[in-house]
């Protein structure tokens, strides 16, 4: 890249407009766990700057996205890299001061096949797993970004998805995604393991989970990130404490108020054993420390209300559960860390720990 396009972007991420860039800095591919259709590829960018006189190193992450790419339905898609990058473009992502922000975007570069996001690294973020006080403050940094953006301040844009299309739960029952995964071939077994883990039929899930869908989209909405589990999330201490940095913007949108909060739980009940554990010990605080970020941002919500969104979202987890019964979902054996009987086990015990929450689910939604 000539020096005198990469010399902005640098000056912006040293906080320098006289910044001198110079020459050598290096790009490195980055090897991530797994990443969405729409995403080429990550390099980290690093150097050397003169700013005020003395040498400054630098680094950026920068996230190559096909925004034309011709399998994933373009911005109606469920993750959109046109979405995401669209969100960069219209300034709303870098509000600052209403909980959980996103990683800074420093520019933005058009390219005939990709987009690439110049972003903030944040590789000096606490490291995963994490703990305690981490997810517990992500909760409630997380109800300050919900509820700072109520369905009447959302901004407009076709990037936000306002027709569910991003919402997960009416995701998987448009798309009949776990009955088509389990198969009719397979139905028999699924009943099997769910005799085995004492709980409901696949078929008399799947229609209480409908139950639940439905009646969650009744519950006032608020701008969402769809995807906010841990890994695409960032924590730092900073002076003001923890910050949460979000990443992975692609599936925001409207969603029922609590969601986003449901996911934090959700996307750890998938890893190992240790931080299944742990979620399930203090799913409760996090869900009072999500709503007290809620009323900290002045919004007036019902309790009972975003519990249903918040469980909402934690369902389509437990049916994975269901499904790894018989037929295991592949990126789940690394993050579980075992496979064979001793995944089958795990998922089980899982199914056990967890299952509470659906039926804490379908009561709500039946209330409402």
């Amino acid at each position: 890249m000539p020096i005198d396009e990469i010399s902005p972007i640098v000056r912006k991420a040293v906080g320098c407009e006289s910044a001198v860039v110079k020459r050598g800095w290096t790009a490195e591919a980055l090897s991530v766990g797994s990443i969405g259709e729409d995403t080429a590829g990550f390099l980290r960018v690093a150097g050397t700057a003169d700013v005020v006189g003395a040498d400054t190193k630098w680094s950026l992450v920068v996230k190559a996205v096909n925004v034309l790419h011709r399998n994933t339905g373009g911005r109606t898609a469920f993750t959109s890299g046109a979405r995401e990058v669209d969100a960069f473009r219209s300034g709303f992502l870098d509000s600052d001061g209403r909980g959980m922000t996103s990683v800074r975007c420093h520019q933005i570069t058009d390219l005939p096949d990709v987009t690439l996001l110049w972003l903030a690294d944040m590789g000096e973020s606490i490291p995963y797993p994490w703990g305690l006080e981490e997810f517990v403050s992500a909760a409630y940094q997380t109800g300050l970004f919900n509820g700072s953006w109520p369905e009447s301040s959302a901004p407009v844009g076709d990037w936000l998805d306002r027709k569910f299309v991003t919402h997960r739960p009416s995701w998987i029952l448009r798309n009949e995604s776990f009955s088509a995964l389990i198969g009719t071939d397979m139905i028999t077994a699924a009943t099997a393991f769910t005799e085995r883990a004492g709980i409901p039929a696949p078929g008399e899930l799947l229609g209480r989970f409908k139950e639940v869908v439905e009646s969650s989209l009744k519950v006032p909405l608020v701008v969402s990130h769809n995807d906010l589990h841990s890994r695409n999330a960032f924590m730092q201490i900073e002076s003001s404490g923890l910050v949460m940095y979000g990443i992975d913007w692609a599936s925001i949108g409207l969603s029922p108020v609590g969601l986003d909060g449901g996911t934090l739980v959700a996307g750890a009940m998938i890893w190992r054993d240790e931080e299944a554990h742990l979620i399930a010990d203090i799913e409760g605080e996090m869900f009072d420390e999500y709503t007290n970020g809620l009323t900290d941002a002045g919004l007036d919500h019902n309790r009972d209300q975003v519990r249903l969104g918040y469980l909402s979202n934690i369902l389509p987890y437990i049916l994975g559960y269901v499904r790894s019964g018989v037929k295991p979902i592949g990126y789940w054996i690394p993050r579980f860390g075992t496979q064979g009987e001793e995944f089958q086990e795990q998922i089980t015990q899982r199914l056990r720990i967890f299952m509470p929450l659906f039926d804490e689910a379908v009561v709500l939604a039946r209330q409402m």
